[in-house]
Protein backbone atom coordinates (compact mmCIF):
# COMPACT_ATOMS: atom_id res chain seq x y z
CA UNK A 1 0.00 0.00 0.00
CA UNK A 2 1.24 3.59 -1.18
CA UNK A 3 -0.42 6.24 1.65
CA UNK A 4 -0.60 9.95 0.92
CA UNK A 5 -1.36 12.35 3.66
CA UNK A 6 -2.05 16.15 2.72
CA UNK A 7 -2.20 18.19 5.83
CA UNK A 8 -2.58 20.63 7.60
CA UNK A 9 -0.94 21.11 11.10
CA UNK A 10 0.61 17.30 11.57
CA UNK A 11 0.86 16.44 15.67
CA UNK A 12 2.86 13.89 17.77
CA UNK A 13 -0.56 11.70 18.23
CA UNK A 14 -1.32 11.82 13.97
CA UNK A 15 2.64 10.58 14.05
CA UNK A 16 2.47 7.76 16.28
CA UNK A 17 -0.21 6.38 14.33
CA UNK A 18 1.40 6.09 10.95
CA UNK A 19 4.69 4.77 12.74
CA UNK A 20 2.02 1.65 14.17
CA UNK A 21 0.91 1.39 10.60
CA UNK A 22 4.68 1.10 9.10
CA UNK A 23 5.31 -1.23 12.06
CA UNK A 24 2.41 -3.42 11.46
CA UNK A 25 3.29 -3.53 8.08
CA UNK A 26 6.27 -2.64 6.55
CA UNK A 27 5.52 -3.03 3.14
CA UNK A 28 3.26 0.29 3.43
CA UNK A 29 4.92 3.29 2.07
CA UNK A 30 3.95 6.38 3.75
CA UNK A 31 4.29 9.93 2.39
CA UNK A 32 3.22 13.17 4.41
CA UNK A 33 2.76 16.59 2.87
CA UNK A 34 2.34 18.85 5.67
CA UNK A 35 2.30 22.64 6.72
CA UNK A 36 5.44 23.99 8.99
CA UNK A 37 5.33 22.95 13.02
CA UNK A 38 2.90 25.46 15.00
CA UNK A 39 5.59 27.64 17.12
CA UNK A 40 3.08 27.39 19.77
CA UNK A 41 3.33 23.23 19.52
CA UNK A 42 6.98 22.93 18.57
CA UNK A 43 7.18 18.93 18.43
CA UNK A 44 10.29 17.30 17.56
CA UNK A 45 8.92 14.76 14.66
CA UNK A 46 11.06 11.67 13.99
CA UNK A 47 10.20 10.42 10.35
CA UNK A 48 13.32 7.93 9.98
CA UNK A 49 11.66 4.43 11.04
CA UNK A 50 8.23 5.68 8.89
CA UNK A 51 8.36 7.09 5.48
CA UNK A 52 8.79 10.62 4.06
CA UNK A 53 8.13 13.64 5.44
CA UNK A 54 7.40 17.00 3.07
CA UNK A 55 7.05 20.96 3.74
CA UNK A 56 3.91 22.06 2.44
CA UNK A 57 5.62 25.64 1.61
CA UNK A 58 7.71 24.26 -0.51
CA UNK A 59 4.84 22.65 -2.96
CA UNK A 60 2.82 24.32 -5.01
CA UNK A 61 -0.15 22.89 -6.85
CA UNK A 62 1.61 21.73 -9.68
CA UNK A 63 4.36 20.30 -7.54
CA UNK A 64 1.55 18.09 -5.75
CA UNK A 65 -0.26 17.26 -8.57
CA UNK A 66 3.73 15.79 -10.20
CA UNK A 67 4.24 14.68 -7.25
CA UNK A 68 1.13 12.41 -6.46
CA UNK A 69 1.30 11.27 -10.02
CA UNK A 70 4.45 9.66 -9.78
CA UNK A 71 3.61 8.09 -6.74
CA UNK A 72 0.55 6.59 -7.55
CA UNK A 73 -0.82 5.75 -4.15
CA UNK A 74 -3.50 3.55 -3.13
CA UNK A 75 -4.93 5.42 -0.09
CA UNK A 76 -4.80 9.48 0.10
CA UNK A 77 -6.00 11.12 3.26
CA UNK A 78 -6.70 14.51 3.35
CA UNK A 79 -6.73 16.85 6.11
CA UNK A 80 -10.03 19.35 5.94
CA UNK A 81 -11.04 20.92 2.49
CA UNK A 82 -9.86 24.61 3.25
CA UNK A 83 -6.59 24.07 1.12
CA UNK A 84 -7.69 24.40 -2.48
CA UNK A 85 -4.68 22.68 -3.87
CA UNK A 86 -5.03 19.60 -1.58
CA UNK A 87 -8.65 19.27 -3.21
CA UNK A 88 -7.75 19.45 -6.96
CA UNK A 89 -5.29 16.64 -6.37
CA UNK A 90 -7.78 14.54 -4.36
CA UNK A 91 -10.34 15.25 -7.84
CA UNK A 92 -8.11 13.82 -10.08
CA UNK A 93 -7.39 10.75 -8.09
CA UNK A 94 -11.23 9.69 -7.94
CA UNK A 95 -12.11 5.95 -8.51
CA UNK A 96 -8.36 5.33 -8.94
CA UNK A 97 -7.43 5.56 -5.38
CA UNK A 98 -9.46 5.29 -2.28
CA UNK A 99 -10.31 9.21 -1.28
CA UNK A 100 -10.48 9.92 2.48
CA UNK A 101 -12.00 13.21 4.32
CA UNK A 102 -10.67 13.80 7.62
CA UNK A 103 -12.33 16.47 10.08
CA UNK A 104 -12.89 17.45 13.48
CA UNK A 105 -15.77 19.72 13.21
CA UNK A 106 -19.03 19.45 15.85
CA UNK A 107 -21.67 20.08 14.39
CA UNK A 108 -22.96 23.02 16.29
CA UNK A 109 -26.04 24.21 13.88
CA UNK A 110 -24.76 27.74 13.38
CA UNK A 111 -25.66 30.06 10.72
CA UNK A 112 -22.01 29.75 9.23
CA UNK A 113 -21.82 25.49 9.16
CA UNK A 114 -25.46 25.41 7.62
CA UNK A 115 -24.25 27.57 4.48
CA UNK A 116 -21.02 25.44 4.27
CA UNK A 117 -22.98 22.67 4.36
CA UNK A 118 -24.69 23.54 1.35
CA UNK A 119 -22.24 24.17 -0.36
CA UNK A 120 -19.96 21.19 1.00
CA UNK A 121 -22.54 18.53 -0.47
CA UNK A 122 -22.50 19.84 -3.95
CA UNK A 123 -18.73 19.06 -4.12
CA UNK A 124 -17.10 16.74 -1.23
CA UNK A 125 -19.34 13.51 -1.61
CA UNK A 126 -18.89 14.08 -5.37
CA UNK A 127 -14.57 13.73 -4.68
CA UNK A 128 -14.03 11.63 -1.49
CA UNK A 129 -15.15 8.21 -0.98
CA UNK A 130 -15.19 8.34 2.54
CA UNK A 131 -14.97 10.58 5.43
CA UNK A 132 -13.64 10.00 8.86
CA UNK A 133 -13.88 11.77 12.46
CA UNK A 134 -13.35 11.64 16.05
CA UNK A 135 -16.57 10.49 17.20
CA UNK A 136 -20.55 10.92 16.52
CA UNK A 137 -20.78 14.43 17.30
CA UNK A 138 -18.56 15.28 14.19
CA UNK A 139 -20.42 12.30 12.04
CA UNK A 140 -23.42 14.65 12.48
CA UNK A 141 -21.59 17.37 10.86
CA UNK A 142 -20.34 15.03 8.29
CA UNK A 143 -23.73 13.88 7.15
CA UNK A 144 -24.95 17.28 7.14
CA UNK A 145 -22.19 17.71 4.29
CA UNK A 146 -23.57 14.75 2.07
CA UNK A 147 -21.58 12.21 3.38
CA UNK A 148 -24.14 8.85 3.61
CA UNK A 149 -23.85 6.61 7.30
CA UNK A 150 -21.82 3.63 5.85
CA UNK A 151 -19.41 6.49 4.33
CA UNK A 152 -18.15 7.88 7.70
CA UNK A 153 -16.06 6.26 9.83
CA UNK A 154 -15.37 7.25 13.44
CA UNK A 155 -11.83 7.34 15.27
CA UNK A 156 -9.29 9.54 13.22
CA UNK A 157 -7.97 10.88 16.36
CA UNK A 158 -6.22 8.64 18.67
CA UNK A 159 -3.66 8.64 21.03
CA UNK A 160 -0.69 5.90 22.09
CA UNK A 161 -2.83 4.20 24.03
CA UNK A 162 -0.99 1.26 24.60
CA UNK A 163 2.27 3.41 25.39
CA UNK A 164 0.15 5.70 27.82
CA UNK A 165 -1.21 2.32 29.89
CA UNK A 166 2.56 1.36 30.47
CA UNK A 167 3.08 4.52 32.36
CA UNK A 168 -0.48 4.06 33.92
CA UNK A 169 1.06 0.39 34.82
CA UNK A 170 4.60 1.68 35.67
CA UNK A 171 3.07 4.26 38.36
CA UNK A 172 0.48 2.31 39.81
CA UNK A 173 1.96 1.56 42.88
CA UNK A 174 3.29 4.54 44.18
CA UNK A 175 0.38 6.52 43.40
CA UNK A 176 -1.56 3.81 45.62
CA UNK A 177 0.94 4.21 48.08
CA UNK A 178 0.94 8.52 48.36
CA UNK A 179 -2.05 9.49 45.22
CA UNK A 180 -0.14 13.03 44.23
CA UNK A 181 -1.74 16.14 44.93
CA UNK A 182 -1.52 17.34 41.69
CA UNK A 183 -3.79 18.59 39.09
CA UNK A 184 -2.26 18.57 35.90
CA UNK A 185 -2.96 21.07 32.73
CA UNK A 186 -1.80 20.81 28.77
CA UNK A 187 -3.00 23.45 26.93
CA UNK A 188 -1.71 25.99 24.91
CA UNK A 189 -1.80 29.60 26.12
CA UNK A 190 -4.12 31.28 24.07
CA UNK A 191 -7.79 32.43 25.11
CA UNK A 192 -9.69 29.68 23.79
CA UNK A 193 -8.03 27.22 26.44
CA UNK A 194 -9.51 29.41 29.17
CA UNK A 195 -6.39 28.81 31.12
CA UNK A 196 -7.06 32.32 33.04
CA UNK A 197 -10.36 30.71 34.75
CA UNK A 198 -8.30 27.99 36.03
CA UNK A 199 -5.95 29.71 37.23
CA UNK A 200 -8.58 32.39 39.27
CA UNK A 201 -10.60 29.40 40.17
CA UNK A 202 -7.65 27.88 41.63
CA UNK A 203 -6.35 30.88 43.92
CA UNK A 204 -9.53 31.71 45.07
CA UNK A 205 -9.95 28.02 46.23
CA UNK A 206 -6.64 28.40 47.93
CA UNK A 207 -7.22 31.28 49.79
CA UNK A 208 -10.37 29.73 50.79
CA UNK A 209 -9.56 26.52 51.88
CA UNK A 210 -5.57 26.61 51.74
CA UNK A 211 -5.21 23.99 49.29
CA UNK A 212 -2.42 20.66 49.63
CA UNK A 213 -2.93 21.13 45.75
CA UNK A 214 -0.61 22.04 43.04
CA UNK A 215 -1.72 23.00 39.57
CA UNK A 216 0.80 22.30 36.60
CA UNK A 217 0.57 23.82 33.38
CA UNK A 218 2.32 22.54 29.96
CA UNK A 219 1.98 24.57 27.03
CA UNK A 220 3.05 27.94 25.58
CA UNK A 221 1.65 30.56 23.73
CA UNK A 222 0.72 34.32 23.29
CA UNK A 223 -0.07 34.39 26.46
CA UNK A 224 2.78 32.93 28.43
CA UNK A 225 4.25 36.52 29.40
CA UNK A 226 0.38 37.12 31.31
CA UNK A 227 0.10 34.10 32.97
CA UNK A 228 -0.61 33.84 36.36
CA UNK A 229 2.04 33.79 39.23
CA UNK A 230 1.45 31.91 41.88
CA UNK A 231 3.26 29.49 44.93
CA UNK A 232 0.77 26.07 44.04
CA UNK A 233 0.37 27.17 39.84
CA UNK A 234 4.03 25.67 38.12
CA UNK A 235 4.21 26.49 34.30
CA UNK A 236 6.45 24.10 32.59
CA UNK A 237 6.29 25.26 29.25
CA UNK A 238 5.94 23.23 26.17
CA UNK A 239 7.08 19.95 26.79
CA UNK A 240 7.60 17.13 24.45
CA UNK A 241 6.72 14.06 24.16
CA UNK A 242 9.28 12.35 25.68
CA UNK A 243 9.41 14.16 28.72
CA UNK A 244 5.39 13.50 29.72
CA UNK A 245 6.61 10.62 31.51
CA UNK A 246 8.77 12.49 34.08
CA UNK A 247 5.05 14.30 34.66
CA UNK A 248 2.84 11.43 34.66
CA UNK A 249 4.68 9.84 37.66
CA UNK A 250 4.29 12.97 39.91
CA UNK A 251 0.63 14.44 38.97
CA UNK A 252 -2.52 13.33 39.78
CA UNK A 253 -5.63 14.42 37.88
CA UNK A 254 -6.04 15.49 34.62
CA UNK A 255 -8.00 19.26 34.09
CA UNK A 256 -8.98 20.78 31.07
CA UNK A 257 -10.76 23.80 30.43
CA UNK A 258 -11.18 24.81 26.72
CA UNK A 259 -14.12 26.93 25.89
CA UNK A 260 -13.55 25.63 22.40
CA UNK A 261 -12.17 22.30 21.83
CA UNK A 262 -13.17 20.10 18.59
CA UNK A 263 -12.03 17.02 20.14
CA UNK A 264 -8.84 16.73 22.52
CA UNK A 265 -6.28 13.97 21.93
CA UNK A 266 -4.87 14.94 25.13
CA UNK A 267 -7.76 13.85 26.82
CA UNK A 268 -7.65 10.52 25.90
CA UNK A 269 -3.99 10.25 26.64
CA UNK A 270 -4.50 10.90 30.25
CA UNK A 271 -7.21 8.93 30.30
CA UNK A 272 -5.27 5.52 28.82
CA UNK A 273 -2.41 6.98 32.16
CA UNK A 274 -4.97 6.29 34.41
CA UNK A 275 -6.05 10.22 35.37
CA UNK A 276 -9.38 10.82 36.66
CA UNK A 277 -10.38 13.56 34.49
CA UNK A 278 -11.68 17.11 35.09
CA UNK A 279 -12.91 18.31 31.45
CA UNK A 280 -14.92 21.08 29.83
CA UNK A 281 -17.81 20.52 28.36
CA UNK A 282 -16.86 22.18 25.01
CA UNK A 283 -14.23 19.78 24.76
CA UNK A 284 -15.18 16.87 22.27
CA UNK A 285 -13.49 13.84 23.75
CA UNK A 286 -15.40 14.27 26.98
CA UNK A 287 -18.15 12.39 25.95
CA UNK A 288 -15.78 9.16 24.56
CA UNK A 289 -13.21 9.44 27.68
CA UNK A 290 -15.04 10.85 30.56
CA UNK A 291 -18.26 9.57 32.61
CA UNK A 292 -19.51 11.83 35.48
CA UNK A 293 -18.85 10.52 38.68
CA UNK A 294 -17.15 7.32 37.55
CA UNK A 295 -13.58 8.60 36.31
CA UNK A 296 -14.03 12.75 36.74
CA UNK A 297 -15.98 15.41 36.31
CA UNK A 298 -17.52 17.89 33.09
CA UNK A 299 -18.15 21.12 33.93
CA UNK A 300 -19.29 24.49 32.16
CA UNK A 301 -16.10 26.72 30.73
CA UNK A 302 -18.44 29.55 30.95
CA UNK A 303 -19.06 28.98 34.63
CA UNK A 304 -16.69 29.58 37.46
CA UNK A 305 -18.62 28.58 40.33
CA UNK A 306 -19.15 25.55 38.43
CA UNK A 307 -15.17 25.10 37.77
CA UNK A 308 -14.90 25.76 41.66
CA UNK A 309 -17.32 22.96 42.29
CA UNK A 310 -15.93 20.44 40.20
CA UNK A 311 -12.77 20.95 41.97
CA UNK A 312 -13.89 20.71 45.00
CA UNK A 313 -15.66 17.50 44.25
CA UNK A 314 -11.85 16.22 43.52
CA UNK A 315 -10.33 17.58 46.58
CA UNK A 316 -12.54 16.12 48.47
CA UNK A 317 -12.33 12.41 46.93
CA UNK A 318 -10.25 10.01 48.88
CA UNK A 319 -6.69 8.55 47.81
CA UNK A 320 -8.78 4.93 47.01
CA UNK A 321 -11.36 6.66 45.23
CA UNK A 322 -9.36 8.96 42.87
CA UNK A 323 -7.22 5.12 42.14
CA UNK A 324 -10.25 3.77 40.68
CA UNK A 325 -11.53 6.66 38.90
CA UNK A 326 -7.81 6.31 37.37
CA UNK A 327 -8.65 2.50 36.83
CA UNK A 328 -11.88 3.60 34.72
CA UNK A 329 -10.20 6.33 32.75
CA UNK A 330 -7.94 3.45 31.20
CA UNK A 331 -10.78 1.29 30.01
CA UNK A 332 -13.15 3.72 28.87
CA UNK A 333 -9.37 4.68 26.36
CA UNK A 334 -9.80 1.45 24.55
CA UNK A 335 -12.33 2.53 22.56
CA UNK A 336 -9.74 3.64 20.36
CA UNK A 337 -6.52 2.95 19.53
CA UNK A 338 -4.00 2.44 17.10
CA UNK A 339 -4.97 -0.85 16.58
CA UNK A 340 -8.62 0.73 15.66
CA UNK A 341 -6.91 3.34 13.33
CA UNK A 342 -4.75 0.94 11.28
CA UNK A 343 -7.88 -1.40 10.70
CA UNK A 344 -9.97 0.98 9.80
CA UNK A 345 -7.48 1.94 6.91
CA UNK A 346 -7.49 -1.71 5.51
CA UNK A 347 -11.60 -1.94 5.75
CA UNK A 348 -11.33 1.98 3.46
CA UNK A 349 -9.07 0.13 1.55
CA UNK A 350 -11.58 -3.01 0.88
CA UNK A 351 -14.07 -0.50 0.38
CA UNK A 352 -16.11 -2.22 3.48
Amino acid sequence: MKLLLLYMELADYTVECLRALKKSNPEVEIHVVAYPVNPEAPFDFDFSDIGKLYNRDKFDHEKIQLFSDKLVPDLIICSGWTDRSYLKVIRTWKNKAKTVLCMDNKWLGTLKQKIACFGARLYLPRIFDYIWVPYHQHAKFAKRTGFAENRIKLGFYTASVSKFQRYYTANKLSKENEFPKVLVCVARYIPQKNLKMLWDAFTELDKEHDLSWQLWNLGQGDGFDRRVEHPKIKHHGFVQPKDIPAIIEKSGVFVLPSLSEPWGVVVHEFAAAGFPMLVSSHVGSHEAFVETGANGFVFDPTNKKDLKEQLISIFNCEPLELQNMGEKSTELANRFNHETWINTCYEILRNE
